[in-house]
């Protein structure tokens, strides 16, 4: 296969595109023992080659009415696939780099701004979660209490208390006794004192 027709990768093209230099590597075909040959060729070379080189001729199409059959040594070989040119970044001017460099700090120290903000939502997100577990345990311990001073006989005594004779809603009074004196006592609610 002549120069003009090798196959190139990927790699290659885009070097070539980049304005560097293509290294190409001998066919597999070459024997193990002998040294591999790379040529270097610059993108300027290619070029003047591709202009030198008459452009290959269109051939006819073929009269025949079905495919002709390959032969059994012949492989299959994939037309070159081409690839889009890589975007060439118009070179920077050294005001512009000053710039650049101002913005790359700025996007660091915003960077580091975001990562410390995270660290702390982290930790506020696990003492919310103690918190939960700490609420679920009060509530449970509260609803507990209630449910054992709801078997009490004053439970709701002031809400719920209608006097049979006068019939005053909460005015409702125990009488307790004093266990070190012995002293007889009333404890409750009294109607508010009228004049």
């Amino acid at each position: 296969m002549a120069d003009s027709e090798q196959v190139l990768t990927q790699e290659q093209i885009d070097a070539m595109l980049a304005g560097g230099t293509v290294e190409q590597s001998v066919p597999a075909e070459a024997s193990v023992e002998a040294p591999v040959a790379v040529l270097s060729t610059t993108i300027e070379e290619v070029r003047a080659q591709e202009s030198e080189a008459p452009p290959p001729p269109i051939p006819a199409p073929a009269a025949a009415p079905g495919p002709a059959p390959l032969p059994a040594a012949a492989a299959p070989v994939a037309p070159p696939v081409a690839a889009a040119p890589a975007p060439v970044a118009p070179p920077v001017a050294a005001a512009d780099s000053g710039v650049l460099q101002g913005t790359i700090d700025q996007l660091s120290q915003r960077l580091a701004q975001l990562e410390s903000s995270m660290q702390q939502s982290e930790q506020l997100r696990t003492e919310f979660q103690a918190w939960v577990v700490q609420l679920q345990t009060i509530t449970s311990t509260v609803e507990s209490l209630m449910v054992s001073l709801q078997g009490t006989v004053g439970y709701a005594a002031h809400q719920n208390f209608v006097c049979s004779s006068c019939q005053s809603q909460g005015n409702v009074a125990a009488k307790l006794n004093c266990t070190a004196c012995g002293e007889e006592n009333m404890w409750g609610w009294w109607p508010p004192q009228q004049e």
